[in-house]
C-alpha cells in the first residue's frame, strides 16, 4: 500500500512538472523579448543560457533578434547572431532584419547582416528606404554591395520625391555616371514600370524647392526637358502656384514660351488655377509677355481663367492687356 502511495505521489509530481513547464518557458522566452528591448545583454545571455526560445516572437511577429536590430543595439544584434538567431525571419508585415536596418538607419547592424551573407533580394528595397527617408550612410554600405548604377535615377527620383538632400548629393558625388534629367520610375506607383518623370518633375511635384536648386546647381538638371505630355516643369510649378519655385526655374533658363502637346503654356496652367502671385512674377519677369496666344482649343489665358471662374486672375490680365 505504502509502494503504490509512493508510485502516485511520484506521478502527481511528474503532471506538475510537464504541466509547469511550458508556463515557465513562456516566462522566460517574454523576459528574453523584454531584455532585448531594453538592450540588456547581460540578462539575454542569462535567459538564453536557462533554455529561452531564440524564434519566440511577440505580437508584431518579432523575434529577439528582429528587435535588437530595430532597437540599433549592434552588440546585441552581433550575441544573437553568434547564438544562432535565424537571419532570415520576418515580422508579421513582412520585414526583414536587413529591411528593418534599413528603415531605421542602422548601417553599422546593415554591415553585420553582409558579413551574414543575408538574401541579396532585399538589397534594392533597402536601397529605396534609405532614399525616402534620408539615411546617406545606409546608401554608403549598400552601394559597397549592388551596383547602384544600374538604380541611381530611380534612386534620385524617389530622393527628389521627399526632399532627402543628403542622398542626392551622396549620389552626385559618388562618381556614378548619371543622367539627372533622365526618367526614373515612381516605385511608389501601381504602375512601377512606366517611365514618368525626372528627378527635377519630382522636387518641382512635391514642392521641395532646396531639392530642386540642388539638382539645378550641383546637379546640372535642365529645364527645357519634357514629360511624356510635353509639360515642362515650369508649367507644372505654374499649376501648383509655387511662386518661389516658379522664380528659381526662370533663373535657371525655364521657358514662358513653351508649350505641351495640348498647346497649352505655363500662364494658361496658372490661369485655370487662379495663382495670381504667379502671373505677377510672370509678369515682372517678361512684361512683354504674349497674353494673347492660343492652345489646340483657341482658347487664351483670359478664355481659360474666365471658363473657371477665376474672377482675380481675369482682372489682372485684363489690366495687362490680355484680350
Amino acid at each position: 500500500m505504502r509502494r503504490k502511495l509512493s508510485l502516485l505521489l511520484v506521478l502527481f509530481l511528474l503532471c506538475l512538472v510537464i504541466s509547469v513547464r511550458p508556463v515557465l518557458a513562456a516566462d522566460q522566452n517574454t523576459a528574453l523579448l523584454a531584455a532585448v528591448q531594453q538592450g540588456d545583454e547581460a540578462a539575454v545571455t542569462s535567459l538564453l543560457a536557462q533554455g529561452a526560445d531564440l524564434e519566440a516572437t511577440d505580437e508584431l511577429g518579432r523575434t529577439a533578434l528582429l528587435i535588437a536590430v530595430e532597437q540599433g543595439q549592434l552588440d546585441l544584434v552581433r550575441s544573437l547572431l553568434q547564438a544562432g538567431a535565424k537571419i532570415n525571419v520576418k515580422t508579421k508585415d513582412g520585414e526583414s532584419p536587413f529591411l528593418l536596418a534599413a528603415r531605421h538607419n542602422q548601417p553599422q547592424i546593415l554591415q553585420l547582416l553582409f558579413e551574414q551573407s543575408v538574401d541579396g533580394k532585399d538589397y534594392l528595397s533597402a536601397l529605396y528606404l534609405a532614399a525616402k527617408y534620408n539615411y546617406p550612410e545606409v546608401v554608403k554600405v549598400l552601394g559597397e554591395q549592388i551596383d547602384l548604377y544600374y538604380f541611381v535615377e530611380n534612386v534620385l527620383c524617389l530622393a527628389a520625391k521627399y526632399g532627402s538632400n543628403e542622398v542626392i548629393n551622396l549620389l552626385l558625388t559618388a562618381g556614378i555616371k548619371i543622367n539627372i534629367n533622365s526618367p526614373g520610375i515612381d516605385i511608389e506607383s501601381e504602375e512601377k514600370s512606366a517611365l514618368k518623370w525626372g528627378p527635377l518633375f519630382y522636387a518641382v511635384a512635391y514642392d521641395q524647392l532646396e531639392t530642386a536648386e540642388l539638382l539645378l546647381t550641383k546637379g546640372k538638371a535642365q529645364t527645357h526637358y519634357d514629360d511624356i505630355h510635353k509639360r515642362s516643369v515650369l508649367m507644372l510649378a505654374c499649376e501648383k502656384g509655387n511662386a518661389p519655385m516658379v522664380a528659381l526655374l526662370l533663373d535657371h533658363g525655364a521657358s514662358l514660351n513653351a508649350w505641351d502637346e495640348e498647346g497649352w503654356t505655363p500662364l494658361m496652367y496658372a490661369a485655370k488655377n487662379g495663382r495670381v502671385e504667379v502671373i505677377k512674377l510672370m509678369l515682372e519677369r517678361n512684361p512683354k509677355l504674349n497674353l494673347n496666344r492660343t492652345n489646340n482649343k483657341k482658347e487664351t489665358a483670359l478664355d481659360i481663367a474666365n471658363a473657371h471662374h477665376q474672377t482675380a486672375v481675369v482682372e489682372l490680365l485684363k489690366a495687362a492687356g490680355a484680350k
